[in-house]
């Protein structure tokens, strides 16, 4: 106790003490308003962080439904057999017009179509992929593929030329257009 108080007697009777003791007192006086102002802060970020954590549960549940919906698929094309031949012509087609990029796109259409070209997925929504390529009904396809080649789209889909350059048109522009693209390019 003795020591204490000395120590004490020592910082308030030297110049040395006086400032330590100043320092001591602004800190005392400083530290209140820091606190608050990064409780503040923390806050507002807390809020923000929230808001980034509600964005990423949704994404989350998104992507859970995208999954499985893959692995619905997946496990459809496993369960069909495409002969043989008709696979052969498949690969020509891919071949032909993806060049380069070949032997990714038949990965793809293997995971997508099984490589048929007859090839017709119902999607959860009521709408249909269809053809080699399974390209989706929508308008934007429809009108696309009538007005880049004159061919309803009921048809081309079907046909192996007009579905592959199609194909290779939007491939150019995004290959995640294919779900089965994610899935092979991990």
């Amino acid at each position: 106790m003795k020591k204490h108080n000395k120590v004490k007697r020592y910082l308030f009777h030297t110049t040395r003490g006086s400032v330590i003791c100043l320092i001591f007192i602004c800190w005392a006086l400083i530290l209140p308003t820091l606190t608050i102002h990064e409780l503040i802060l923390a806050r507002k970020f807390g809020e923000i962080f929230e808001g980034m954590y509600i964005a990423s549960a949704a994404q989350t549940n998104n992507l859970t439904a995208q999954n499985e919906a893959l692995k619905d698929k997946l496990a459809r094309s496993a369960t069909y057999q495409t002969p043989e031949d008709v696979k052969a012509l498949s690969r020509w087609y891919i071949q032909k017009y993806f060049g380069t990029d070949a032997e990714i796109v038949e990965r793809v259409m293997i995971c997508e179509s099984g490589l048929d070209p007859r090839r017709v997925h119902t999607n959860q929504d009521g709408s249909t992929d269809s053809g080699l390529y399974q390209i989706h009904d929508e308008p934007t396809h429809r009108k696309n593929i009538e007005k880049m080649y004159g061919m309803p789209f009921e048809l081309a889909v079907y046909d192996l030329e007009v579905s592959s350059k199609y194909s290779k048109f939007l491939w150019d522009r995004s290959p995640r257009n294919w779900v089965c693209y994610s899935i092979i390019n991990k």
